[in-house]
């Protein structure tokens, strides 16, 4: 048995926990020649006899259920040759039919190819396609009468005109494929964090998460492998592993709810406990490369006199002029408020994010160039492509003077949907007339109840009167009551004409902030295309983002830029196109690939001992991810097994103090799935923590910051002068938190997404404080014992 072709690292929490003893006889299965060439390490054999062995206890629930197995394993250990050993094993004992699930269509070569290193060339048919081609009058073609069959998730959920007209569905097709009930054979999940987001409620949950749960449950004997690198980035996302075992009448927890909540109030030590147990009942198995040999650096880009004066026109834009716009507009047209002012502050936060990417990109250019003169390549990682603003000024037959500006068209878009210009039906009125209409109804019931009572036989003048003057406030009563609805039927009647008409000062009020937005504040080029031009056009430069199309120079001073088309629509090569830059880029065609969250999953870019281009990989993070798991994804894509060297990783930031949000996302995610998904917080990537803000230490650190700027607290943090704390007021009206109800409500993650569009002075300011109250608070907990620094240290990776 030979050891693995890198250095792989397991934590010592998780080092330190044995699995149990592999009884399963695996090698009688596999020929002996994968394990004498190595194509199989120790450490792949272990996890693929720990997980047949896995599969061979049956779960007492009703209909008994299969037990599953979760890989873990670091990007680029090879989990894929392991799920092909695993479905050649249950071939060379008989099961003749297996389900592959992935994220991409393109990784079927990968499928393929980790196949047939293991000398398995059983046939790998292409989704439901194949199946669809395969139906034959008399049932299934040869062909398709065994196999693995590949799909992706996004098929799972889908279903073709003649299925829907049927009521059937692609699942009911694969589960028709594998034979029901009785299927034994492998369901195997890889990429299995495309099935997250399942709250309980079919209608409130991801469709994909849905349909791999009833998938499990159609077929209860099938063989489950949940296989990601970041498949438990939160506890709640396991919620599709029921095969795992974790709940359920037979375990200690009834439900799933209960579950996480049982271990959620332990703590980040909770899940540190249950990756161990997992891993000592062998249903789990966490190993990563070591990041020995990559280098991490975090390099900050300045911003430009320039570029300083633009941002903080930006910010006074957005604050004091777009803000009490929407605010008078709603008001004036009767649009609800919560509804747009929520619309702005996600807006609001995604136009900032960009503009510090696009500020970015001089220093990005440099480095690349940089990188390139010393003999290395480089992967650039990004999320936002900017394609769905691309398209609204995509026309082959128009040229223009000048690049488009994402944030333009960012902000311009919001205003033109979003800026309240209709009148909206008073609500209001709607339920005063309701209520007018109740109350009328219930004094005319009053009314009779009084008219016969008084007309009952009484010798009594005093009753006589009394009954009298009853009768007559009720009358009167109820004369009000029906004036009153009659007087809001009317308003409700003239308020029915009024809606859904344009209102003229609020239309001009919206044309007003578009022409600013497009003329008056400069804003920079879009950074996609402003890269790739710089970096030496398609050319020169790998992207691998999906785009259907980019903007290119034109003309012959090649001052004109033109919408180009990636691929001819009727061709089908916009399928492949990733992978064919992929491979422009391993054979050194091309030296420069540009990644975004489309091609984060299953590609390598590494520095592969087999391919043409060794180079080092530069990789360098212009965008950082909007969550933990697609940011290791994609730091995934340039270090793997079998490579020449290890990267260096670029975090390329700006001096914006409110850019840090970005990173402390990530950094709170990374620390919790470093938990459970390697058995302790600080497994994966560390030079993110600089960045880790949003955690119970931070939303102490805020309530002191709001204590001390308008309460006078100095415990934490020193009194402030009068100029500080008018600034600091300022600051937090910028941010929507200007009443102490508003205060109260202000998260962490909300107060630090808001502030990335503060002017940068008050931003600044604004983030000094929280970061020095942070300080203060965490050195206070470490003074009294109280802050959890979880289970350290990280171990050689044995079996």
């Amino acid at each position: 048995v030979r050891p693995p072709p890198a250095d792989v690292a397991e934590p010592a929490s998780l080092a330190a926990t044995r699995a149990p003893a592999i009884t399963y006889p695996l090698l009688d299965s596999l020929p002996a020649e994968l394990v004498s060439s190595g194509k199989l390490s120790s450490l792949q054999l272990q996890a693929v006899g720990l997980c047949c062995q896995r599969h061979q206890v049956v779960m007492p629930t009703t209909p008994p259920s299969r037990s599953g197995f979760f890989l873990g394993d670091g990007a680029g250990v090879g989990k894929g040759r392991q799920l092909a050993a695993i479905v050649l094993d249950s071939l060379a004992r008989g099961r003749p039919r297996h389900l592959w699930f992935s994220s991409s269509s393109d990784l079927k070569t990968d499928a393929i190819r980790d196949l047939t290193d293991l000398g398995c060339f059983v046939p790998v048919h292409d989704g439901c396609s194949s199946l669809d081609k395969g139906n034959k009058a008399l049932g299934l073609s040869k062909d398709m009468q065994a196999g693995v069959l590949f799909s992706t998730y996004a098929t799972l959920v889908s279903a073709t005109s003649n299925q829907k007209q049927k009521g059937g569905s692609r699942l009911a097709q694969l589960v028709a494929w594998c034979g029901g009930t009785a299927f034994d054979g492998c369901l195997l999940f890889d990429e299995c964090h495309k099935a997250k987001n399942w709250t309980g409620k079919e209608e409130s949950s991801s469709k994909v998460s849905a349909a791999v749960l009833d998938l499990q449950r159609a077929m209860p004997l099938a063989r489950v492998v949940y296989c990601s690198a970041t498949g438990a980035s939160d506890l709640s996302n396991l919620a599709y592993m029921e095969r795992l075992g974790l709940w359920g009448p037979f375990s200690g927890f009834k439900s799933f709810d209960s579950f996480v909540e049982g271990v959620t109030k332990r703590g980040v030590g909770g899940l540190e406990m249950l990756a161990i147990e997992m891993k000592a009942t062998g249903a789990y198995l966490s190993r990563g490369l070591s990041y020995k040999g990559a280098q991490f650096e975090l390099r900050v880009a300045p911003l430009n006199p320039s570029q300083r004066v633009a941002f903080d026109a930006a910010a006074a834009f957005w604050s004091k002029h777009l803000l009490p716009a929407i605010e008078a507009a709603a008001e004036r047209t009767g649009t609800p408020l919560g509804a747009v002012t929520r619309a702005y502050w996600g807006a609001h936060q995604r136009f900032f994010k960009q503009l510090c990417v696009c500020y970015k990109v001089p220093a990005l250019v440099e480095e690349v160039r940089t990188a390139l003169a010393a003999g290395r390549c480089v992967v650039i990682g990004l999320q936002s492509t900017g394609e769905a603003a691309l398209d609204r000024i995509a026309d082959e037959n128009s040229t223009h003077p000048a690049l488009y500006s994402l944030c333009r068209e960012m902000l311009v878009t919001f205003i033109q949907n979003n800026f309240p210009v209709t009148k909206q039906a008073d609500a209001s009125l709607t339920k005063d007339l309701a209520r007018a209409r109740s109350f009328l109804e219930s004094s005319l019931i009053s009314k009779a109840e009084i008219r016969a009572a008084a007309a009952a036989p009484t010798s009594n003048p005093q009753a006589r009167s009394e009954a009298a003057a009853a009768l007559s406030l009720a009358v009167t009563r109820c004369h009000a009551a029906s004036a009153e609805v009659a007087r809001l039927e009317l308003e409700v009647a003239k308020d029915a004409l009024q809606a859904g008409k344009v209102d003229p000062d609020c239309e001009a009020t919206r044309a007003r902030l578009v022409r600013v937005a497009m003329a008056e504040l400069l804003l920079p080029a879009a950074a996609l295309d402003a890269l790739i031009d710089e970096l030496g056009g398609a050319e020169g430069v790998a992207e691998m983002t999906g785009r259907k199309g980019r903007m290119l120079r034109q003309g012959q001073g090649r001052d004109r830029w033109q919408w180009a088309a990636r691929a001819k629509p009727e061709s089908g090569d916009m399928e492949n196109l990733n992978v064919r830059e992929a491979r422009a880029f391993m054979n050194g065609t091309k030296l420069v690939a540009i990644i975004s969250d489309a091609a984060s999953t299953g590609i390598s870019l590494h520095s592969d001992a087999r391919v043409a281009n060794t180079r080092r990989r530069v990789h360098l993070t212009l965008e950082l991810a909007w969550s933990a798991d697609k940011a290791v994804q994609q730091l995934g894509r340039s270090h793997r097994a079998n490579q020449v060297s290890a990267p260096i990783y670029i975090l390329l930031c700006t001096d914006v103090g409110g850019e840090a949000r970005f990173g402390s996302a990530v950094a709170r995610r990374l620390q919790a799935m470093g938990a459970l998904t390697k058995g302790d917080r600080r497994a994966e990537i560390g030079s993110l923590d600089t960045f880790n803000l949003d955690t119970i230490w931070g939303k102490r650190a805020l309530k002191a910051l709001m204590r001390a700027g308008f309460e006078g607290e100095v415990t934490l943090l020193p009194r402030l002068d009068d100029a500080a704390l008018a600034q600091l007021h300022d600051a937090f009206t910028g941010i929507g938190a200007t009443t102490p109800k508003e205060r109260e409500a202000l998260e962490v993650k909300k107060f630090l997404n808001r502030l990335l569009g503060l002017p940068l002075e008050q931003q600044t300011l604004l983030f000094d404080l929280f970061s020095a109250a942070l300080t203060a608070v965490v050195a206070a907990a470490k003074r009294d014992g109280r802050y959890d620094s979880g289970v350290g240290g990280n171990s050689s990776c044995a079996p």
